[in-house]
Parts: C-alpha cells; structure tokens; sequence
C-alpha cells in the first residue's frame, strides 16, 4: 500500500516557474517552537541554489551556491530498529523508522585538476525524510508506513531536472535482520533492505538467497 504522509517527518516542498521551494516540516518547527528553520531554494533561471537558515530564533545564516559548483547529489538511507520479536530463527525485525538524507557535492575551486578535485569537494546536507518503514515479516496486525522514500525520490528527481547533475553515490548496502542484502533484479544496484523498486532503473528490488 502507499505510504502515508501523516507518518512521515519531510520538508515541505513545492515547484513554480522554475523554482523549488523546500521548508522544515511544520511538525520539527512546532516540536522546536521555531527555533530552529531551514529554506533551500533552486532557482533554474538564476542558476543558483540558496540556503537559509535560522537558529535559535536570532541567528540566521544564507548561503549561495552558483550551479557550476555543484558536482553531484548525494542520497543516502538508514534505519534505526523500533521493535523487535524472536522466533526460532532469532531476533527478527518488527518495525523501523527509515531516513532518507538528501544533499549536495560541491566543489568551490575551479583551477583544480579533475584527479585531484575530491581534495577540495565537500558535502552540503539539505533534508533528511523521515518515517515508519514496513515489516519484512507477517503480522497478524495491520502494519503502515511512511511516505519517506517516495517523497525523497521526488525531491532528488527535481534537484536532478533543474540543476542538470545527477547522483554520484549508489545507497550503501545494508543487510536486513536476517543478514540478507537487497538489491535490484534487473540494474544490480544495492537498495533498502525490504521489499521495493530500485531508485536507479525502477525494476523490483529482491533479497539474496
């Protein structure tokens, strides 16, 4: 079933003419009373990407990064264990929450050589999408979970159709309970560790046998 929204902590995002607008969730502004926002918006026309952030309701602080700096996306997953069960099998997974983290590679010197240019290239976090993961294993109860990883494919799918780079990292390959690696049927690429479709190709992701 589609994951739900109400179950997922993400930025608010939204597209006009060209820009891309990405707030902090209003439940982490309610949570932190405001205290701590972040805005990142893309600018197709301009051509360029500005952070604004504001921290503990006095401090803010607004950076710009020109396209031409940006080498790649990065999107990275992880999970956090909420539950457990054992069985004969042992100590198997209930439930998870899931976050998907969203940023940028940019790198500010253009004089360098492009065998040396990791040397000066850093990392521009921008969102993290957070929620229920689903069951690997059958229940008896009804089992929901978030809307984290379509809303955070969304997101990269737009920062990719504006900026114009694409992904330079593939999801790390984490093993579910069961010590079992999930990746794609058809492309080969690692994914989540749970039932899906590969972000990659769009082919269904399976487990290792």
């Amino acid at each position: 079933m589609p994951g739900l929204r109400i179950l997922t902590v993400a930025p608010l995002v939204s597209e006009r003419d060209g820009v891309l607008r990405a707030r902090t969730s209003l439940l982490l502004q309610l949570l932190t009373l405001g205290a701590a926002v972040r805005e990142v918006i893309v600018d197709r026309r301009s051509r360029y990407v500005i952070i604004s952030q504001r921290v503990l309701w006095l401090f803010r602080r607004r950076r710009v990064i020109p396209f031409r700096m940006i080498k790649r996306i990065t999107y990275d997953y992880d999970s956090t264990v909420t539950s457990a069960h054992r069985t004969m099998q042992g100590t198997l997974v209930g439930d998870e929450i899931e976050r998907f983290d969203v940023g940028l590679v940019i790198c500010a010197r253009e004089d360098v050589p492009a065998t040396h240019a990791h040397v000066h290239e850093e990392h521009v976090p921008l969102f993290s999408f957070r929620g229920e993961g689903s069951s690997r294993y059958f229940s008896f109860s009804a089992d929901f979970e978030g809307a984290q990883e379509q809303l955070s494919r969304n997101y990269v799918e737009r920062l990719r159709a504006l900026i114009g780079v694409s992904f330079g990292n593939e999801l790390e390959q984490v093993t579910d309970s069961g010590g079992r690696k999930w990746s794609c049927a058809g492309c080969g690429r690692p994914g989540p560790p749970r039932p899906g479709r590969c972000y990659y190709c769009g082919q269904e992701l399976q487990a290792a046998k």
